[in-house]
């Protein structure tokens, strides 16, 4: 069965083929984003209860808006974990929004 396959030209071993001439391989870079926070530490900065904060990140069912805007938090990927952009909170604590 090796004799059928022995036409195969064999690679010569490089050193990255994502780099040529570097043999680290490539390294992620974290992409700089703005502060934020998570729920609990929202909760404990307002004084407030997780569940509140929740709440205030789905739209009301009077106008459609929520306290917290769209804009203003994201899920992590993979974990779905929730972050408040510091902007948002900064507006809640002066009583805005």
């Amino acid at each position: 069965m090796m004799d059928d396959m022995a036409w195969i030209p064999k690679r010569e071993k490089s050193s990255a083929p994502w780099i040529p001439g570097s043999d680290d391989p490539p390294v992620k870079k974290r992409m700089r984003s703005e502060p934020a926070f998570t729920v609990a530490e929202v909760a404990k900065i307002l004084n407030v209860d997780k569940r509140t904060v929740y709440k205030w990140l789905m739209p009301d069912e009077d106008n459609g808006e929520a306290i917290i805007p769209a804009e203003g938090w994201y899920k992590l990927p993979r974990s779905g974990y929730i972050r408040i952009k510091k902007w948002v909170v900064a507006q809640l604590q002066a009583g805005g929004m």
